[in-house]
């Protein structure tokens, strides 16, 4: 008896993944190609939806959104640093509020100079292209200190000049262009997109090895 309880507990074990992915509250995302890669981000509680049930698949990524995610996904937790004064947010910028729910993110993402600020404004429910995404992602791994062995290939792009950044992002599986020879730079990232982009993100966080680094804190 106690060895058919151990298997069946066993076999429960093994199929739990699979059944997890019904254990989300969207309808707006069965059908869509990238199902699987949003029921995995909200089960890792990386992405959530714009409502009680709906996630938006084809709804574009707003800055906020990407700040949250990468925080959630990379912790850019600054209470180890030392500071001559604590960071706010009036430090950095003029358009975030306090109170918000993506508030403390975008705080943290600026104390580790994650995003290109330009005037004080981070624009957080603006929405955001592939190219500040693959930069923002980069900066990530750099911040964190974290280092990903990878292929040594220099992918050429029609529309863009390739980068460390580009390469790294790439080389890594991260982000792939969206045709042949294009990285759409320019594009706007839907919801969907993201989310494999977050899965793939997080295997690869999984598979890097941390190395020491003087982190410089970005406030005056």
């Amino acid at each position: 008896m106690k060895n058919k309880l151990v298997a069946i507990l066993l076999v429960l074990f093994l199929i739990a993944p699979s059944l997890s992915f019904a254990n989300t509250p969207f309808t707006d995302t069965t059908e869509h190609w990238a199902s699987k890669d949003i029921e995995l981000a909200f089960q890792h509680g990386l992405l959530k939806g714009v409502g009680e049930d709906r996630f938006n698949p084809e709804g574009t990524l707003t800055r906020a959104e990407l700040a949250v995610c990468l925080d959630r996904i990379f912790d850019f937790n600054f209470s180890a640093m030392l500071f001559l004064k604590e960071p706010v947010l009036t430090d950095y910028f003029d358009d975030v509020q306090e109170s918000e729910w993506y508030s403390q993110s975008i705080l943290e993402s600026a104390v580790f100079n994650i995003f290109d600020i330009q005037d004080r404004k981070f624009k957080p429910g603006e929405p955001v292209t592939r190219l500040e995404v693959a930069e923002a992602i980069a900066k990530s791994f750099e911040a964190k200190s974290l280092s990903v062995a990878t292929i040594l290939l220099w992918p050429h792009f029609k529309d863009i000049e390739t980068t460390n950044t580009l390469a790294f992002i790439h080389n890594t599986g991260i982000m792939k262009g969206r045709a042949e020879g294009q990285f759409f730079p320019d594009e706007k990232l839907t919801r969907a997109e993201f989310a494999a982009i977050v899965n793939r993100c997080l295997d690869t966080v999984s598979l890097a090895h941390s190395y020491e680094k003087q982190l410089e804190p970005s406030a005056e």
